[in-house]
């Protein structure tokens, strides 16, 4: 044995069919705990998220978990948080993964309130290639934010300590654009389409992690404020995005990837590779302050389309499980945030910073061309109406397995 595990011999642990030795608590969510484990064949430790006994009770969630968690194993990349094995014994229900030590991104950010364009472009930029990835596999994250996105060490973040988590136990549908009939996501982070139509696909993502981008910036995300979850949605939806202090480029390329409609955002390879290729000396500027929240929000001139024009792909289903309310809490509720705004959105002048992209919504080269036309590549093949089974994932825990209720 060696002395690492020898450390582990407390017989009054609990093990995992007999091989996963839960040693500490990480943290708690809706769904379930994560917990430091030690594996006694790999003699090293892991992570392990136990879904809450009550959920292991529900047998389409205990089938979907066993059929789909090879699907989530094969996700190979460098930074994304790889899992390892799944356990399905008595009461216990629960997969393991990597140990990723070094906190998450949102930890960080609360210690340091606000990173350097220099700094956050490149981490968002590599939360985006794996999204490509995955994407590209048939897999959707739904709930990127800071908190799923983890770090390898401690300190100052950067790209290879970057670990993109919580893709979680999903839901097979049939196109790259599903209709959900329950919520799901995180209010502060949810894209328009889904909190108005209960609508998603890779640019979901997309945008998602656009939002992330502009919080590392400016120290809180655009549509933060009072109000209650319907009210945050609803400035996703109808809301301008409070400009910031940065690159010109770097800004309007945010824009696009924040444009309401998700056809005129780039996908996650296309913002990939325009991050990367914004010129460095627009970046090397000091942090911004953090940035106060707006006493109110300016209507906006990019306009999310009707639901015929984004389509429906699935059928409704009304399974849902509950969950709480906070607002940088991952939700799971029925229905979409579709009631009325709580507090009124003037028709105050849009920043000048927001310029509306271009109306074609036949490719989306055509938008982010228009908005840096120097540093895109060609469009890549399959962008746009790929008939691809897309497997949706849950985000963090506390919805992991609550995916059976939509899409599909």
């Amino acid at each position: 044995m060696s002395d690492t595990a020898s450390q582990f011999t407390a017989t009054s642990r609990r093990v995992l069919v007999n091989r996963y030795e839960l040693v500490s608590l990480i943290g708690r969510g809706a769904m379930g705990e994560v917990w430091r484990v030690w594996d006694w064949h790999e003699e090293q430790s892991q992570a392990a998220k136990l879904l809450r006994p009550e959920f292991v009770q529900d047998p389409e969630i205990l089938s979907r978990f066993l059929q789909e968690f090879s699907i989530l194993r094969s996700l190979t990349h460098a930074n994304i948080v790889k899992i390892h094995d799944r356990v399905a014994e008595g009461d216990d229900l629960a997969i393991i993964m990597d140990l990723v030590p070094g906190g998450s991104l949102g930890d960080y950010r609360k210690v340091v309130n606000t990173l350097a364009p220099a700094v956050a472009v490149p981490l968002i930029a590599v939360v985006l290639e794996a999204l490509s990835y995955a994407h590209a596999q048939g897999v959707l994250h739904r709930d990127i934010k800071p908190d799923n996105i983890l770090l390898t060490e401690p300190g100052l973040p950067h790209p290879e300590t970057v670990r993109l988590s919580d893709f979680g136990i999903a839901r097979l549908t049939q196109e790259g654009t599903v209709q959900a009939t329950s919520q799901v996501g995180t209010p502060l982070y949810m894209p328009p389409e889904m909190v108005q139509y209960g609508l998603c696909s890779p640019k979901s993502d997309v945008y998602a992690a656009g939002i992330v981008l502009y919080e590392l910036l400016a120290g809180r995300t655009p549509f933060a404020g009072p109000g209650t979850p319907v009210t945050i949605g609803q400035r996703h939806v109808h809301a301008s995005v409070p400009p910031l202090s940065i690159a010109p480029a770097l800004w309007q390329l945010l824009m696009a990837i924040l444009a309401k409609d998700p056809a005129h955002r780039p996908t996650a390879a296309e913002a990939t590779m325009a991050l990367h290729g914004l010129a460095l000396a627009g970046l090397d500027i000091n942090p911004l302050s953090p940035q106060p929240e707006p006493d109110s929000w300016a209507k906006s001139r990019s306009v999310l389309p009707g639901e015929s024009m984004l389509g429906r792909e699935a059928d409704a289903d009304p399974t849902a499980k509950p969950s709480d309310h906070d607002s940088n809490a991952t939700i799971v509720r029925p229905g979409s945030l579709t009631s009325p705004p709580a507090e009124p959105i003037g028709d105050s002048r849009v920043a000048p910073s927001e310029e509306p992209i271009d109306p074609s919504r036949t490719q989306i080269k055509t938008a982010v061309h228009h908005v840096i036309p120097s540093i895109m590549p060609e469009p890549i093949e399959g962008s746009r109406n790929t008939k691809k089974r897309m497997l949706i994932s849950g985000g963090a825990f506390g919805l992991i397995l609550v995916t059976v209720g939509f899409c599909g």
